[in-house]
This record gives structure tokens, sequence and C-alpha cells, in this order.
């Protein structure tokens, strides 16, 4: 019979005794934390300071320590194919994506092995809507109408996958609800924990069905720069999902890091002194 202790702390019952990653008492840390350590450490190595690196422990010793969950996740970075056209981006702060796949709490979605990455039919929505409708209907395909079927597009969305394992700090962020505060009641809401990337180089792939010349390929990429100079994922109102040097098309200027704004900040506040 398995041991219930061998499953991860994300899937175990949400109750008292069991894991609640939603609750905190006496100002204990809270067990979101432990579920991250659980799910990351086969991703990071422990330095000689006792932090963590982002190079992968790849020791036995290591492996034989994990949970029977993760002894077959791959702790390298997923690599697309060599017909795949890749760009890294750098995030400016935190990208929230969620796989919808658990009750109660948003984290990544995750692929086969354990590794999060933002998925390709995600990829593929927000380069649709930075698209002509020319663009649209080449690039994208074109959906069911009636009795016609769908035409599908000459490219196919591979998704964006961290470039390395520093993907493992920082994740555990926080948010309030505000469904029921600016819909329903002006009432008091508790802060949730989720999870969400932060300041994380993204690799984005996208392959075409067809050959395509370098002019082209440099006109999607533009496009896709549109998409995300508008922002990937959710809170983008709240600075979440924005990518270092992209430009805003509403604004046409490139996003800073959250360490670049912070430091302008701070060099004003001396300056008015």
């Amino acid at each position: 019979m398995p041991d219930w202790s061998d499953v991860p702390l994300l899937y175990q019952a949400q109750i008292e005794g069991r894991c609640q990653l939603q609750r905190q008492e006496n100002k204990q840390k809270s067990r979101a934390y432990d579920w991250v350590d659980q799910w990351t450490k086969l991703y990071h190595s422990t330095d000689d300071s006792g932090g963590r690196s982002g190079q992968p422990d790849n020791s036995n010793q290591w492996r034989r320590n994990l949970s029977p969950v993760n002894r077959n996740n791959s702790p390298e970075p997923p690599q697309f194919s060599g017909e795949a056209k890749t760009r890294p981006y750098t995030m400016t702060w935190r990208l929230v994506t969620n796989g919808g796949q658990d009750d109660g709490i948003i984290r990544p979605a995750m692929g086969a092995r354990g590794y999060p990455y933002y998925p390709g039919s995600s990829m593929k929505g927000a380069f649709r809507r930075a698209c002509t409708t020319e663009q649209a209907l080449k690039y994208c395909g074109k959906p069911s109408e009636g009795d016609q079927g769908s035409e599908p597009g000459i490219l196919r969305f591979l998704g964006g996958y961290p470039t390395d394992n520093n993907w493992t700090r920082n994740l555990v962020d926080i948010a309030h609800p505000q469904q029921e505060k600016q819909v329903i009641q002006d009432g008091k809401t508790n802060a949730n924990v989720l999870l969400s990337f932060h300041e994380v180089t993204l690799n984005f792939g996208i392959s075409s069905t067809i050959p395509l010349d370098e002019q082209e390929w440099r006109t999607i990429w533009q496009i896709w720069e549109k998409a995300i100079g508008n922002g990937l994922g959710s809170r983008v109102s709240a600075g979440y999902g924005r990518f270092k040097d992209v430009p805003s098309p509403e604004t046409g200027v490139a996003e800073l890091s959250y360490e670049s704004v912070r430091n302008r900040h701070f060099l004003k506040l001396q300056i008015m002194n």
C-alpha cells in the first residue's frame, strides 16, 4: 500500500493534519514554502553558503532521497528541436500563469517531467491578438464556421521554458482576491498564496510547417514582441507579465526591470532631499 507521505503536499487533502497551503497560524511559515522546496529540490544544488545554485544536483545520493513522484522528473531545462526558431526574453518582475489543474492555488503549468513552462496554446492566443486579420489567418489558422471545417495556420507555437534553474527562486507570491470586493460587496479579503515566476528568462519556440525566409521570420518575431509588449498571463495591470527591452505597443517605451525602477526612485528621493 502506498505511503501517503510520498504524495506531494500539493496533492494531499487540504485538511488539518495533511496539508493546508492557504492556512497560516501563529506567524508560522506557510506550508506552501514546504511544497515549493519539495517540488524544486531536484532542480538546484546547495552551495557552500547554504544558498541555492542554479545548477541541478545530479548526485545519486540526492536522487535516492527524492520522493517516488520526483525521481522521474528531469533536472535539465527542456530543449526545442533543431527545426524550431527560438528567442529568450527576460521578465522585468513576475509572471503568473495558471495550469488550471489544482483547486485552491494558482501555479505555473507543468510538463510531463515536472518542469514549468508557458503553454504553447497561451502563446498562440497572445500572438493571434497581435496579428492583423490576414496575418492571423495565415499564421494561426481559420476557425470552423458552420459546416466548414477549421484550417490550421502554418505556425506551431511550442511554448516558453526557463533557460536555467533559477526559476526555483522566489516562487511563493501572494495576492488579494478582487472579485468579492469589487463585484459582490466591499468587504475585507485575505491574502492567498500563489506561485509565480520571478525575473526568469523564458526561451520561446515557434516552428513552421513550410520553409520561411529570414524576412518573414523577422515579421513573426516582431508580432510576438508586440504580443508580449501587451503583457502575458494575468495581473498585467499590477506589473506582472512584462519583459525587459520590449516596448509597449501603447506607449512605445521599453519596460524597465524592477531593480531599475527601484534604483531610479531611490536616486530621485536622494536628489529631492
